[in-house]
């Protein structure tokens, strides 16, 4: 994005942007502050007689956020790729003090790492793969740089669910950090927020094998079930299966949880749900959702963050 009537130019590596003072400025209290100060040049300070101001980032982010500053935040959100755009512009409206974009920003991030748990399970639906050591997630970006970002943007709201999103992988995994190699970058957890994450994975992890016990393997059918001793004998069955799903390299107690309702039969003719009967498959749904739900308010408490206002409402 440049523009012939554009007065300043905005240098990134070998590739400039003409554009308006007035523009940047009015939205950029970095800009302004910088411009401000800005001084006549001699003919080798100036870009096509414009005076030039040097930025670090590459030009694909800038002409980003170019664009999003003259057009909306709007313009940039068509592609597959709606959440790196999120991350990096929240990145730079931080950086540049563009107040108007950071909000936006953050509100496009978090429908990755949201506050409730109804969004959750929808993003988990779009976007159930993990996260790979070395190669860019091409969905989403990984949650390592996302609560590194959210501690710098002061955006706490992103943090209970990139740290359960983060705590899903080996503790091994996440305490290595993340290459991103497509954009040149290393990230790692503060040594603060890794003792917050496995904290936090831990009791995640407490709270499932709780849940599993009380919910499951030691649950008797109500007084009101129609088939006491087949009911029974399918509880146990659920139980078991649960026990070996939990047995994986994966830690996802919400998904464990989840995956209840769906158990196949111990025949494998159908879900185990529909061997129940009527009382007692509505007593275990309900079971289950509030407990996933319990698990999900738990989630900025026992990963540290506070302050945080209207989570899991």
């Amino acid at each position: 994005m440049s523009f012939d009537d554009g007065n300043v130019a905005l240098l990134s590596g070998s590739v400039y942007f003409l554009v308006h003072r007035g523009v940047i400025c009015r939205q950029s209290t970095y800009f302004s502050n910088l411009l401000s100060t800005v001084r006549p040049c001699s003919a080798g300070d100036l870009i096509d007689g414009r005076p030039a101001l040097e930025l670090e980032e590459c030009s694909e982010d800038i002409a980003l956020l170019l664009r999003a500053m003259y057009d909306g935040i709007s313009s940039v959100l068509g592609g597959e790729d709606v959440f790196h755009v999120g991350y990096i512009l929240l990145q730079l409206a931080h950086k540049y003090k563009i107040k108007r974009l950071q909000p936006e920003a953050l509100d496009v991030l978090s429908e990755a790492w949201p506050s409730k748990l109804s969004h959750w399970d929808h993003r988990m639906k779009l976007v159930p793969a993990t996260h790979s050591d070395d190669v860019r997630n091409r969905a989403l970006p990984h949650p390592t740089a996302i609560i590194n970002l959210a501690r710098l943007a002061s955006a706490p709201t992103l943090l209970p669910a990139a740290f359960y999103d983060l705590s899903r992988q080996p503790p091994s995994v996440s305490a290595a950090g993340f290459s991103d190699i497509e954009a040149g970058a290393f990230h790692r957890l503060s040594p603060a927020d890794l003792v917050s994450l496995f904290q936090g994975r831990e009791s995640a992890s407490r709270f499932l094998s709780t849940f599993i016990v009380q919910v499951l393997e030691v649950r008797v059918p109500g007084s009101t079930c129609a088939a006491p001793q087949s009911c029974a004998q399918v509880f146990e069955h659920m139980a078991q299966e649960v026990v070996c799903d939990v047995g994986g390299v994966m830690c996802d107690p919400l998904r464990v949880m989840a995956r209840i309702l769906a158990l196949p039969a111990s025949d494998g003719e159908g879900p185990a749900m529909l061997m129940l009967c009527a009382s007692c498959a509505e007593g275990l749904e309900e079971d289950v959702q509030g407990g996933r739900e319990m698990l999900w308010d738990s989630l900025p408490s026992w990963f540290g963050v506070e302050d945080i206002m209207s989570w899991g409402a």
